[in-house]
């Protein structure tokens, strides 16, 4: 998935110049494709869909009203930031049920993060596994595309980027529809039920500032051509 952040172009493009490919991977193995989350952000290069700021707007992929509070005696939030979220997080809940999945992935950009631009990172549950394999080869893929990835430093809501990764929750929840998709527990019409629980969670962030558009989607391209290789993971 990608485009869920409309000034984040180069997800949806990438997966757009992609698309043979990922359509070849689906008589393989079902693929799901949520290419351009966030269709009126994109047309107007604004985050959100109602055009406010980082903090202030509404965020398409909110999922606070499927996520447990602290407590796990109820949702984040009684109801969806706004109809948009209330439709792709529906959908994707939908489509987990149609097809459990073994991988997720979601092409996302940073436009913020100060000091450390024209690098990139990714989004891990862990270290190990799957999830460490995949984190390994993407930063591969980020660095020949000419991204190289963050050494040290925090994102801008908070998290710790060691080695290219994040992956400690030093941030806090964020309510994303990236912790709907990886969450074990979830709240669903008024009870906890079982969430998608998938182990194998991704999201990649590439440079905006000072980086051209057309590397980027490069880079993402590249991402988009190795999902094949991740699911043929043995370890």
């Amino acid at each position: 998935m990608s485009g869920i952040h409309g000034e984040e172009p180069a997800g949806p493009n990438a997966i757009a110049k992609q698309i043979d490919f990922l359509g070849n991977l689906g008589k393989k193995v079902p693929v799901v494709i949520i290419p351009l989350c966030n269709p009126s952000g994109y047309v107007r290069d604004w985050r959100y869909a109602d055009g406010k700021t980082l903090g202030q707007g509404e965020s398409v992929g909110d999922s606070e009203h499927y996520l447990l509070n602290k407590e796990g005696t109820g949702p984040i939030r009684e109801k969806p930031v706004c109809p948009e979220a209330a439709a792709l997080t529906a959908y994707v809940l939908g489509e987990v049920k149609r097809y459990p999945p073994l991988l997720v992935v979601d092409l996302h950009e940073d436009k913020v993060m100060e000091g450390i631009a024209k690098h990139s990172y990714v989004y891990l549950d862990r270290r190990d596994g799957l999830s460490g394999f995949i984190g390994e080869e993407v930063k591969k893929i980020l660095e020949e595309a000419g991204l190289p990835t963050v050494k040290e430093g925090k994102t801008a809501f908070g998290e710790r980027v060691v080695e290219g990764i994040v992956c400690d929750g030093s941030g806090g929840t964020m309510g994303s529809v990236d912790e709907l998709f990886t969450a074990k527990k979830i709240w669903v019409e008024g009870k906890m039920v079982d969430g998608p629980g998938v182990v194998g969670g991704l999201v990649v962030e590439t440079p905006v500032l000072g980086v051209p558009l057309e590397r980027r989607v490069r880079a993402q391209e590249g991402v988009v051509r190795a999902i094949e290789n991740f699911l043929e993971f043995k370890g």
